[in-house]
């Protein structure tokens, strides 16, 4: 089964335990070791290990690149940091001040040739090249979100590569060295799936020649054995048109986790009784998080309320001396107990976090109005149009003056997915929605209406609505939702215990999802129309591939992950989302405005 951040995980460790030069140093006796990172390797990290991680691979000291450090000699000083111009001239800094004597460097990426001859010309000037034991150049330029989720991390994404203002030639070249690390961690050269776009054209012709470099590579050689001649298929995706996926209010807990709190690095901040708190969402040991990040947030919200409940069950046995135990039993059963402490600690902190997370999602929901505009995007996207009813609600939804501070932001999302998908405009409704806008203090509204609208005919369309309106899933959801603040404040007692067993909105496929069923089940329509091929398997492929990596080339959203591993069961294939960024509305609107100016 694929598993990206277990994989990521072992390629690192191979480096902190120094696998690459073992056999170079018998009998070196030295075990303690210290580690010096840059804010790449840093974001990397902190999603695979913990202090604790460290320790047990001897790093007594870990630091990163721009502190400032002491001297420290006999110790094996270990750098891991991306190959850039900057990390270069830091470490060149770092040996003419004497800092190590015994160094092992390690680049995320390959380092460009003339970069390389310029780093290695420096060095030689302070006839520091003894203290240097090993010089390693990996493919591991990319973080791990999850065992089946990634992102490269490039800022702006969308805008560099959508605006036709920027110089791409830099953001491509990450890409595609991201891309291959990717596929070489996992094992996997695939058969690439991607569209006919110059972005995507330049970003294939360079994975391409890194390909092609590495297989001429006595690493390959020595790896070749790893790779499964028919292991996968890569897809790319372009963002084009589709920026309502990103912009629609979720509903999942990982993505409305994002939407409110915006994750980064799988981390999140929250104020919980007047003091700020770091959580960390970690795919690797938050068993919860891993099992429920998928889940519809009252599914989420409800498991947590089993969680505790059953946790509680555990405590009480374990405190609890049964009748006619004798005292060796009695011994017995209090060593077990002494042993389960630490985990049972672990887990209620765990579930308190999550506690904490859903009672601060439950406020905004309630106060932002997040289940209605969930209900009208979705009728938006699927549907195409808005019945009397939901036409209504929206007017309403903009009516009503929200004090909330994302309240502005809530309606601009609803009106971009209106006029990008209905097929029912009406001009004196998008007016309407303006005027509030504007009142409201909104400024870069008709920036990026202006900018949308030049992609679309805005004459309204002679359609006849529905005239149909009955309560959706998402409202009755809330309405069981509204025990959620009392409750947890006991714990979890009773959490959630009005929710139903209701899903929101229809198993529908949003635009990623269709493109990637049309490509793996080779038909041509619309989805998959200009799409080409590379192969880049080490044999022909002969069959149906089991796994598939999805990349967003521009940005990517949770939103469109949980919806790939729904077509991932209806499939029965293992897909691994990734993105150059992960995008949050927010963000998103933030590059529109720029790109628009």
């Amino acid at each position: 089964m694929l598993n990206l951040i277990e994989s990521q995980a072992k390629e690192i460790r191979k480096i902190l335990n120094l696998e690459w030069v073992k056999s170079k140093e018998a009998g070196d006796e030295c075990i303690w070791k210290m580690l010096i990172f840059d804010n790449t390797a840093k974001d990397i990290l902190a999603t695979l290990f913990r202090v604790g991680n460290l320790r047990e691979d001897n790093i007594t000291l870990h630091l990163t690149l721009n502190s400032t450090r002491e001297k420290v000699h006999t110790v094996k000083a270990i750098y891991l940091v991306a190959p850039t111009e900057e990390n270069l001239k830091k470490i060149v800094e770092d040996f003419a001040r004497d800092l190590y004597d015994n160094v092992y460097i390690n680049f995320l990426a390959p380092v460009p040739n003339d970069a390389f001859q310029r780093f290695a010309k420096s060095l030689a000037k302070f006839n520091c090249l003894y203290k240097i034991r090993d010089v390693s150049q990996h493919a591991l330029a990319f973080m791990s979100l999850a065992h089946d989720a990634f992102t490269l991390n490039i800022p702006k994404a969308f805008k560099h590569l959508s605006s036709p203002k920027e110089d791409k030639t830099e953001a491509i070249a990450a890409i595609a060295h991201g891309l291959f690390s990717v596929c070489r961690t996992m094992r996997i050269l695939p058969v690439v799936h991607y569209p006919d776009g110059a972005v995507a054209a330049d970003v294939i012709r360079a994975l391409d020649a890194v390909v092609k470099d590495y297989k001429a590579s006595t690493e390959f050689e020595e790896e070749r054995d790893e790779f499964d001649a028919h292991a996968g298929d890569l897809i790319i995706v372009e963002r084009e048109e589709d920026l309502a996926s990103v912009l629609l209010h979720p509903w999942n807990y990982a993505a409305l986790t994002h939407d409110v709190l915006e994750i980064k690095n799988n981390r999140i901040d929250l104020t919980v009784e007047g003091k700020k708190t770091e959580y960390d969402l970690d795919a690797r040991g938050d068993a919860f998080w891993r099992e429920n990040l998928h889940k519809p947030f009252p599914y989420a919200a409800e498991e947590i309320d089993k969680e505790l409940n059953a946790w509680k069950t555990a405590y009480e046995n374990m405190s609890h001396r049964k009748v006619g135990e004798d005292a060796r039993e009695v011994s017995e059963n209090l060593e077990r107990a002494l042993d389960q402490v630490p985990e049972m600690t672990e887990r209620k902190k765990k579930l308190d976090m999550h506690t904490n997370i859903a009672t601060f999602l439950f406020g905004e929901v309630r106060d932002r109005s997040l289940d209605k505009l969930f209900e009208l995007e979705t009728a938006l996207l699927f549907n195409k149009k808005l019945t009397s009813q939901e036409r209504t609600q929206m007017l309403e939804l903009f009516s009503a003056r929200k004090p909330h501070k994302e309240s502005a932001l809530d309606k601009l999302r609803l009106l971009y997915i209106y006029v990008q998908t209905a097929e029912n405009i009406r001009k004196e409704d998008i007016a309407k929605c303006l005027e509030v806008l504007k009142s409201s203090g909104t400024t870069i509204a008709e920036r990026i209406l202006e900018f949308f609208s030049r992609n679309r005919n805005l004459e309204v369309p002679k359609a006849e609505e529905s005239k149909d309106g009955k309560e959706t899933g998402t409202s009755r959801s809330l309405h069981m939702l509204k025990g959620l603040a009392a409750s947890v404040k006991t714990h979890g007692k009773g959490l959630l215990q009005n929710v139903q067993n209701i899903l929101p909105g229809a198993d529908q496929l949003l635009v990623v999802s269709k493109i990637v069923e049309s490509l793996l089940e080779n038909r041509r329509n619309a989805f998959s129309e200009g799409y080409k091929i590379l192969d880049l398997s080490i044999a022909g492929r002969t069959k149906s591939a089991e796994n598939v990596i999805v990349f967003h080339l521009d940005g990517g959203s949770y939103v469109e992950y949980h919806n790939l591993q729904d077509l991932s069961r209806k499939m029965n294939k293992k897909f691994l989302y990734g993105c150059s960024q992960i995008l949050s509305a927010k963000e998103l609107l933030s590059q529109l405005a720029e790109i628009s100016s």
